[in-house]
């Protein structure tokens, strides 16, 4: 999971930076960019809690049906 998080981030920071370079040409890629950064940085750490929830949840399930529940 943290491997995900780390290739998340990473791929995000290159796309953030190209469309920085960008927002120094056009300004409307300026709001573009501080979006993009925004979503980038916080939609981990946002949706972590609910994938770690489902991930449990699968875990109890299958823990159920494999004790015959």
């Amino acid at each position: 999971m943290r491997y995900i998080i780390i290739a998340y981030l990473l791929i995000g920071l290159l796309f953030g930076l190209r469309i920085i370079n960008r927002a120094k040409k056009d300004p409307i890629w300026k709001r573009v960019a501080v979006a993009g950064l925004f979503i980038v940085f916080w939609a981990p750490y946002l949706f972590y809690p609910f994938i770690e929830g489902l991930i449990a949840g699968a875990r109890a399930k299958n823990k159920k049906a494999l004790d015959g529940h």
